[in-house]
This record gives structure tokens, sequence and C-alpha cells, in this order.
């Protein structure tokens, strides 16, 4: 195996900033979702062997010649770890081509550490769907300069195939790299014994039907102890600039559901029951303190693993199913989820140890993935490291804590906040 040196990766930021509540907002060092954070993360510490450098970039505009010249003498290959790529949305349509175009004028490998499909739970995958060209050329384009690609799940998997492309010679399934984060071994998941003394840490999203919003407060009704963790930039930049505009959804097209927390009045704000984050650090740190995870957030339920904290996901679409399902995380769907039971009842008896299950065997087959494409790993000597580069660097940083709600923020953070 050729050994890599100088890796550029498609991240929202180094997971190495710090920044202020300001800086992570107004400069979207997460990508507009925090979840953005977690799988960059993973696939770096991963990377990271001693004498191996990594620089990141968003990738989201098109690379002028200066730019092409200058990655293809400074890298060794190009590391692309997604999310849901594969959807129709103006984001996903817009960027696609910007990262084909991309991948197509780089001369170094370029390989995809895991992407999915976005679909809506019971699609026919085998329809034609607005983002199929755009989802084809990007594979195409990849596949030119890396033996193959990683998915996210199955389901994307039936959707690549649906494209034309080949199980295990153009695409693999390894899952989501965030799940990878301490290699072929979980934390330890905290024993769960919920009652209304608990902290649970809830997650959600505002375009999901109002069953779900329901069912959150009926949450916070039943379990006083809660804090609301927002992931989205419109969400943070709200809590952070509240008294500068109205809350605004994605590109005002989604109706805010009754109960959501879009005002400052909303019992969420009113007793500062509010955390935001933009290092993955301090959320992790945070999520830590709790009993309990629960929403419909793949990546913040996720991070609540990584944590060591026992998490539920209500699944609102076969992104977030698919995953929840590859990796045995405890879930079920938005329209399975008995609105008449309380947190309790649904809770009761679920196997929170299932996420261990089968870990290491995804595990390794993701490590062989990347193996393929000539990417050494820390893992390599068939053990797991007590250290590693990655977390040497993270000690020697005091990573700032949560985004508080502008009125329970110090007094130079509200100066801040008033000047974005």
């Amino acid at each position: 195996m050729s050994e890599v040196r100088k890796i550029l990766m498609r991240a929202p930021a180094s997971p190495f900033l710090n920044p202020t509540a300001f800086e992570g907002i107004t400069q979207n060092l997460i990508s507009s979702n925090s979840g953005n954070l977690v799988f960059p993360s993973s696939v770096s510490r991963a990377l990271m062997r001693e004498g191996v450098e990594i620089d990141y970039t968003k990738a989201n505009r098109k690379l002028t010649e200066e730019d092409v010249d200058r990655i293809n003498s400074s890298y060794d290959c190009f590391v692309i770890p997604l999310a849901n790529m594969f959807r129709g949305d103006p984001s996903g349509m817009s960027t696609m081509p910007i990262l084909t175009d991309t991948v197509r004028r780089l001369k170094i490998p370029c390989y995809i550490v895991g992407v999915g499909v976005q679909l809506e739970l019971g699609d026919d995958i085998h329809e034609h769907h607005r983002f199929d060209e755009p989802s084809r050329e990007l594979i195409r384009a990849v596949l030119e300069k890396s033996p193959m690609i990683a998915l996210r799940g199955e389901t994307t998997g039936e959707y690549v195939e649906h494209l034309g492309f080949v199980p295990e010679k153009d695409f693999t399934v390894t899952g989501c790299p965030s799940m990878y984060y301490y290699g072929p071994v979980l934390p330890e998941v905290k024993k769960l014994h919920l009652s209304p003394e608990s902290r649970v840490n809830l997650n959600c999203k505002i375009t999901l039907p109002q069953k779900i919003h329901d069912y959150m407060n009926k949450v916070c009704d039943e379990i006083p102890d809660h804090f609301y963790i927002p992931q989205n930039t419109y969400e943070l930049r709200f809590m952070f600039q509240y008294k500068m505009f109205a809350f605004r959804g994605p590109k005002n097209e989604v109706p805010i559901p009754a109960g959501y927390p879009a005002s400052f009045e909303h019992r969420l704000y009113q007793e500062n029951r509010v955390r935001g984050f933009v290092s993955l650090k301090a959320w992790m740190d945070f999520l830590s303190q709790g009993d309990l995870n629960f929403g419909t957030r793949i990546h913040g339920n996720i991070t609540a693993v990584l944590s060591g904290i026992p998490a539920f996901i209500v699944a609102p679409d076969s992104r977030v199913n698919e995953l929840a399902s590859f990796h045995h995380i405890a879930h079920t769907t938005i329209e399975e989820l008995d609105e008449s039971k309380s947190i309790f009842e649904l809770l009761d008896g679920v196997d929170f140890e299932a996420v261990h299950r089968g870990h290491r065997e995804r595990f390794d087959h993701y490590l062989d993935f990347l193996h393929k494409c000539s990417l050494p790993t820390i893992y390599d000597d068939g053990t797991v490291p007590e250290t590693c580069p990655f977390d040497q660097r993270l000690r020697e940083i005091d990573f700032r804590g949560p985004v508080l709600p502008f009125p329970y923020l110090p007094v130079e953070e509200q100066i801040d906040a008033l000047k974005a």
C-alpha cells in the first residue's frame, strides 16, 4: 500500500478549529448542519497517522485553473466524506455538479467515503428522480479515480444499482463513517433507568409532520430535565441573534409547526433549555452528561452513541432509516410512532446494546474499503491504538462550550451577536 502523506478532505471546517458562536454561525463552519461535523472528523481520525497532513475544503465552488494546479501539485488524494448528497432539493442539485466538475479536473485519486440517497419512506427506488443524472455523473467521475465508492446503507445500494452500477465492483455498503470514530469498538452504552428525574437531550427538524413536534413536547412534559439541540444554521442564528429578525426556516418555504421552538416565548427558551454546537468535541461532552438522546436527527443521535449514551431515533425518511437499520441503532419510523405511549412506555424493553452487535464486522468491511482505496489508517497493525495523532491534537485545545440563547450569553458574546 503506497504511503499517503498529504490529504485534501471535503469538510465544513477543520475539526481542530475552536470557533466562537459568532464565528461558527456567521462563517457557516458547520455547512448548515452541525451533523456535518461528525463524519469528516471520524475519517480524519482514522487517516491521520504520524506524518500525515490533512487540509480541509468545503468544495462548494467551481475551481479556477490555479486551484486545480495547486491541489494536483500539493496533495496525494482528495477524500470526500458525504451525507445525503443524492437528493433533489436545490442544494443537492447545485452541489453535485460542482463536485463532479472538481473531481473530473483533478489528476489525483478521489475517494467517496460514505454517501446516501434521500427519499421519503416508501418511495419507489426504481422510479425516475430528478437527481438521477447528477448522481450518476458524480459516481462516474469518482470511479475514474477510485476503485469503488462507499455507500451509507442498503437503500442507497439499491438506488445506485438502479442507476446502472454494479455491487461490490463499483460500490460497497459500509454505513456511515461517523460510526467508526473509535474504530472496531464503540463506547459502552450507559444503562438507561428512565424516570421523570432523568435528563434527556432532544433533536428534531422543522420540516417534519406535526405529529413528531407534539410528541417532543409530550416528552418535555414527562421529563422536566430536557435540552433541545438545534442543528441547522437558521436555528442557531435565531437563538444567537433572536432580536435581530423573526425566525425563518429553510428559505422560508416551510410553515412553522405548532409547538416548534421558533419564538423566545417558547418554554424551551424561557427555561434556558436550548443548546447549539459549532464543534464536535463540545457536543460530545455535553451529550455525555445525559441519560438519553431522543429525536429524528441521525448524526445528533450518532453523536450520542459515540458519547456512550442510549439513543433512540424516530426516522422520518429513508436516509435516517437506512443508517439506523444498518448500524442497529434503536429506532422506529415517524409513521410507526405510537403517540398514545409515554416515552417510558415507548422505550420499555428497547435493546440499546444492539448497536454493538456486528459493529466489528461492519468496521472491518469499512477498513477493507479504505485499503482498496490505498488509504493507510491508524488501525493497520491490527490493534486499536491507545492514542493517536488526532486525539493528541484535540487534547491540546480547550474547546468552547455550547452556543447559548442570546439572553444567557456572556456580555462579550452578546456584543458579537449584535454585530452579526
